[in-house]
């Protein structure tokens, strides 16, 4: 598929697959993510995505195709940074400056840390890494909709309470399957199993076949 012809169907399902107001999932087509297959239309994606982020080149990519299922996170403030050592190989929260705190919802800006040569990432096939950055966006689609100190409190409540914090991830992989991401998933599944996730796929309408 040429370039052209990979920028007008981007587009288009932009317009038709992911509506305003909510998604069809049942007419959500992209199972696999090629790098080859999009890589022509990076700078596109750049225009239509790429407002107020900042992310390193190599997964600028990944992340954009990542954004464009959340379409109420195409101007929030983004910006990815590498530590060295990080608790989680990856992981997403509001910026640590206290005034973050004080500003607008739509006015903060949001963090995607990620550990340095995390092959929890790295050795992840293109497809795998769109899904497991869908899954952080999937955490910022959820903060920005909450209150700065119910943010505080559940960010406490994350850190102490192992029970919360596995509930919480599941709430959130199922969050990003409702954004499209349960094909990503299934190749690489995150915090529910597979079992689970086709489940839960079919439960809100993937066009996923069933064994007899």
């Amino acid at each position: 598929m040429n370039h052209f012809i990979t920028v007008i169907i981007f587009k288009l399902l932009i317009i038709l697959v992911f509506p305003l107001s909510a998604q069809s999932i049942k007419n959500y087509q992209f199972k696999d993510y090629s790098q080859k297959e999009f890589e022509d239309s990076l700078e596109t994606l750049r225009k239509e995505f790429g407002h107020r982020k900042k992310i390193p080149l190599k997964f600028e990519l990944q992340t954009l195709i990542a954004i464009s299922h959340y379409l109420e996170l195409k101007n929030i403030r983004l910006k990815f940074k590498i530590k060295k050592k990080n608790v989680f190989p990856i992981s997403a929260r509001p910026g640590f400056n206290p005034l973050n705190f004080f500003r607008s919802r739509k006015n903060r800006q949001y963090l995607i840390f990620m550990e340095e040569g995390t092959s929890y990432v790295l050795n992840r096939s293109f497809n795998g890494q769109v899904g497991i950055i869908g899954h952080e966006l999937a955490h910022i689609q959820y903060y920005k909709g909450i209150s700065s100190w119910r943010l505080i409190k559940e960010g406490i409540k994350y850190t102490k309470n192992a029970a919360f914090r596995k509930k919480f991830e599941e709430d959130t992989d199922k969050k990003a399957i409702e954004y499209g991401f349960g094909w990503q998933f299934l190749e690489f599944p995150i915090y529910i199993n597979p079992e689970e996730i086709k489940e839960y796929m079919l439960k809100i309408g993937y066009p996923i076949e069933t064994e007899d």
